[in-house]
């Protein structure tokens, strides 16, 4: 591997990924579709060089999972810092129980994406009651 230009670090994740593969701490994709965000994040985290941003965005990208939010991701996080008139960056959690508005809601079987809130919504909560983080800039 080392002759086709890897570096020993990537080296030593490859390693890690085929052995945590065989270990079957990382599923095979038949499984890992069934599984949850959260448990899909906890197992594959467990290889060495992989971070919880590229199982998210292996999760919106492969899994087809439009509904996480990367909130670590600092583009994100400015992104929705100049979206919203924010003067500081956003924490994660605040991040999170604002976008927790935008989770897709579950009608007759389907996953249908509905925006909960926006810019029109200045003042409002969020589900878990915490104000607008427009509010507190």
């Amino acid at each position: 591997m080392r002759a086709v230009g890897l570096s020993f670090a990537k080296i030593a994740s490859i390693k890690d990924l085929a052995r945590k593969t065989l270990d079957g701490v990382v599923p095979p994709s038949e499984i890992l579709h069934t599984l949850g965000d959260d448990e899909i994040v906890e197992r594959i985290t467990q290889v060495r060089g992989i971070g919880r941003w590229t199982v998210e965005m292996m999760l919106m990208s492969r899994l087809g999972r439009p509904d996480v939010l990367p909130i670590d991701d600092f583009g994100v996080r400015n992104g929705f810092r100049l979206a919203y008139g924010l003067r500081g960056m956003p924490t994660p959690r605040a991040l999170a129980e604002f976008g927790a508005r935008w989770a897709p809601l579950s009608l007759g079987g389907g996953v249908v994406p509905v925006a909960r809130g926006g810019p029109a919504s200045r003042g409002q909560t969020t589900r878990a009651g915490h104000a607008d983080p427009r509010s507190r800039s």
